[in-house]
């Protein structure tokens, strides 16, 4: 198992007593999991690679829009969507 899969894995599992298997076990079920389009800056962070603080400044500064990379919640919460943030990336690129 990669690094990158066991930080998601760590991540998604951290609040729940259940832990993630630490191999390969038997094959009984398969669950493929696909994040949801918008995501917690702390989700994000370990997905897109950024730190909390490099998020949260991109937004403070205005490099990411409200409605476009990140939404913000009826409680102020803020949300990243990983599309918005992939078109972000790719429009560097050209």
């Amino acid at each position: 198992m990669t690094a990158i899969k066991k930080t998601i894995l760590a991540e998604l599992f951290r609040d729940r007593a259940v832990q993630p298997s630490q191999g390969p076990r038997e094959a009984t079920e398969i669950v493929q999991l696909a994040p949801a389009p918008f995501v917690t800056v702390r989700l994000a962070s370990t997905l897109i690679g950024l730190s909390d603080a490099a998020i949260r400044g991109k937004i403070r500064e205005g490099k990411w829009l409200d409605g476009r990379e990140y939404v913000r919640a009826p409680d102020g919460g803020i949300f990243i969507s990983l599309k918005g943030v992939e078109r972000w990336v790719c429009a560097g690129s050209k």
